[in-house]
């Protein structure tokens, strides 16, 4: 019972601490197209999920970090493994907190988790970065936060 709620803590907690970013670790998040995406790592906020724009009130959050996304999905904290290298940018399964928020914010985090874990690619747009399925459809549209 000890480790079940060690292990939650540690789940709850990692959306919330300040992610520290060492940018010559390998595993450093790269561009479609291969090329090094310097800018990639750090703390976004969502303004697109699919063509769908988010109002900046309940957006969406994405700290992406050496091998690790997190953030808040406008009601509940996220955290999710992070592959990337090459061309390759994919997010794992994603485990959040479980509370309970209003019909459409609910529903924004459900659209919100589904398409982070469709991610496959990154590509920088000016000051915005596109995370895109497999398909190169872009599924989320981040800013500088």
């Amino acid at each position: 019972m000890k480790r079940l709620l060690l292990a939650a803590g540690i789940v709850f907690c990692a959306g919330c601490a300040p992610i520290l970013v060492d940018r010559a670790m390998s595993g450093t998040p790269r561009a479609a197209g291969g090329h090094s995406a310097p800018g990639v790592q750090g703390e976004w906020r969502v303004t697109a999920i699919g063509s769908a724009l988010i109002p900046a009130a309940n957006a969406p959050t994405v700290q992406i970090a050496d091998n690790r996304v997190a953030g808040r999905t406008g009601c509940n904290s996220y955290s999710a493994p992070l592959q990337a290298g090459g061309e390759r940018f994919s997010v794992g399964n994603a485990v959040s907190t479980r509370m309970a928020c209003g019909d459409r914010i609910m529903q924004q985090e459900h659209r919100f988790l589904r398409a982070l874990e469709s991610v496959e690619q990154v590509r920088p747009a000016g000051r915005q970065l596109l995370l895109l399925d497999g398909n190169g459809q872009v599924q989320l549209r981040l800013s500088p936060q």
